[in-house]
């Protein structure tokens, strides 16, 4: 079968672009690499800007009152 992203894509970034449609249902390729490019790759840091969830810097077993 054909791979999912064009094949000038280096492996590891396609692996990256593919979870990341994996785990924000967005389909665009070009989308996906956007947010990879500008977190430097950082998979998390992507999937949280895409939700425009600031990354948190406590716990989130932390309460608040």
């Amino acid at each position: 079968s054909p791979p999912p992203f064009p094949s000038h894509v280096p492996a590891a970034m396609d692996e990256k672009i593919y979870t990341f449609c994996l785990r924000t249902d967005c389909v665009n390729d070009t989308t996906a690499r956007s947010f990879l490019d500008a977190s430097n790759g950082d998979l998390k840091a992507a999937v949280s800007a895409f939700f425009g969830a600031p990354r948190p810097s406590f716990s989130a077993e932390i309460s608040h009152p």
